[in-house]
């Protein structure tokens, strides 16, 4: 009976440890706007956000935080402010990264980037961080941690 409740409560924490539901905004944008697979959702957005649900368990507890903060800043931004209103692909990639560099500060990512970058690193590619549309908000990120 301890056993099968131990079992039942290790389930549920492993099904809710990988949670995607968040993530299903970008399949809303794709869904709503065809870009294809070089457009914002299926390119970046829908990956990173389930890199993010595979990798939670790569982060310590502040690392965990933030993750918990920016998906869904990030995926309530698309819902709230591209899904539906924008209708041009490069616009929704614009529109999308710009809304990175505000969640990512928002949600303390200063705080938790040095004692998680083996976490982020397994979390991105090299191709996310340094291709043109994102190396932008990279070094407006770093640069925001200056100091800090």
């Amino acid at each position: 009976m301890i056993l099968q409740a131990v079992l039942s409560i290790l389930l549920i924490a492993s099904a809710s440890a990988h949670d995607y539901s968040i993530c299903d905004a970008y399949s809303l944008l794709e869904s709503t706007t065809t870009c294809g697979p070089t457009g914002y959702a299926l390119n970046f957005g829908l990956p990173i956000c389930k890199s993010f649900v595979d990798n939670r368990s790569l982060f310590n507890t502040k690392g965990k935080a933030f993750l918990d903060c920016a998906r869904p800043c990030l995926a309530n931004y698309v819902s709230a402010n591209i899904t539906g209103a924008i209708t041009d692909c490069t616009a929704i990639k614009d529109a999308a990264f710009a809304s990175h560099v505000p969640c990512y500060q928002q949600c303390g990512f200063c705080q938790v980037a040095f004692s998680n970058l083996g976490a982020f690193s397994k979390t991105f590619k090299a191709s996310d961080l340094f291709s043109e549309d994102a190396n932008g908000q990279v070094l407006q990120i770093a640069s925001s941690c200056i100091g800090k």
